[in-house]
């Protein structure tokens, strides 16, 4: 599964959490985590290719696990 390392941001359009990574990819969270503005995370999830959103930030990523780092 993969693994994503970034910081979280609010968003500020329909609310929820963003994961801004490493790589300069933004991914909406869909799932629970250690979500905090700011925090930096590791999260494992998959992309869901098939599902969109109204905010439209980017891609929908599943959330399996996270941790803060």
């Amino acid at each position: 599964m993969p693994t994503y390392k970034g910081t979280v941001r609010k968003s500020e359009f329909g609310g929820g959490w963003e994961l801004h990574t490493e790589g300069g990819e933004v991914f909406e969270l869909d799932g629970n985590g250690p979500f905090a503005e700011g925090a930096r995370v590791e999260v494992s999830g998959k992309v869901d290719e098939d599902s969109m959103s109204i905010s439209m930030r980017g891609p929908i990523l599943k959330v399996r696990a996270a941790k803060r780092l």
